[in-house]
């Protein structure tokens, strides 16, 4: 209503893209690359396939990449430099507003969902809340081949998705400096890095299997977590501790992913000696 809310318009104005479409194509082909690798992992665990030869695979830099960590590995090997961590930012669920002035510019008004924690202040009894974080696990890619134009290095992010997804998915949007992320680790050292990679994946077919078997809403968003909960998963097992908040899957379905977790190392245990060799088997069951 123009009387009422003059100039208010939905979005984030005129505000520039943080990468170029062109970039963006490419962080959605690479996105599509590692979920296609991941899925792997669950081909094999549940033999749709017996032998890692009929599996998809990606070849770079002469290598033959079978597992999302390979593909890394092998853009690490050419000269890539790649930077994994759990990152938060404000949430608003896509709610956005700007205003538009008289010249014809855009005035942006920061939103974000407040939450309660549960908690109140001791001195006078009043709750706290909290601005709504989106987070996930942060990679970010620089080098001959990915992200080799522009000033940003190519950014994707692991979580789960309200649109029914555990995957990795590409993070660009348009720049809002005020909106920055903050990163809840340092950047894990390369092993981590890889491991972390691996563990994407494992996580992925669990919640994935676990809202296909149990036919739950939006591929289980919300009920196994939010996005927060998917990558923190991740970080707790590489760190032992983690400052990612709030953290939302509910105690029934916790246990699910635990027993999911629990039969799919089963199922890689089972591939001894028939389709994994041992070394790269002994990586994915001690990760998963």
């Amino acid at each position: 209503n123009e009387r009422l809310l003059p100039g208010l318009h939905l979005g984030k104005g005129d505000l520039q893209y943080t990468h170029t479409k062109r970039e963006g194509i490419e962080h959605r082909l690479l996105c599509v690359l590692l979920n296609k690798l991941c899925h792997n992992y669950h081909k094999l665990a549940s033999q749709q396939v017996t032998k890692v030869e009929d599996c998809f695979k990606v070849i770079c830099n002469g290598q033959t990449c079978t597992f999302p960590e390979e593909l890394i590995q092998a853009l690490i090997d050419c000269g890539h430099t790649v930077e994994v961590c759990p990152r938060v930012i404000l949430s608003n669920f896509g709610m956005q507003l700007c205003v538009k002035e008289d010249d014809g510019s855009f005035t942006y008004i920061p939103t974000t969902l407040i939450m309660r924690t549960g908690i109140e202040r001791s001195a006078d009894g009043k709750p706290v809340y909290f601005c709504s974080p989106h987070g996930g696990l942060d990679l970010n890619i620089k080098g001959p081949l990915i992200g080799r134009t522009g000033t940003r290095p190519c950014w994707i992010q692991f979580y789960v998705s309200i649109g029914g997804l555990t995957c990795f998915h590409p993070d660009e949007d348009q720049d809002a400096p005020w909106a920055a992320k903050t990163s809840l680790a340092d950047i894990y050292p390369h092993d981590d890095a890889i491991r972390a990679i691996r563990m994407c994946a494992i996580v992925s077919v669990v919640l994935s299997r676990i809202a296909t078997e149990l036919k739950l809403p939006f591929g289980g968003y919300g009920v196994l977590g939010m996005c927060n909960d998917s990558a923190t998963l991740i970080d707790f097992a590489l760190r032992g501790e983690t400052m990612s908040y709030p953290l939302l899957s509910t105690g029934r379905f916790l246990i699910h992913i635990v027993s999911y977790l629990s039969k799919l190392k089963d199922e890689f245990m089972a591939l001894r000696g028939k389709t994994l060799d041992d070394g790269k088997l002994d990586l994915v069951v001690f990760d998963t």
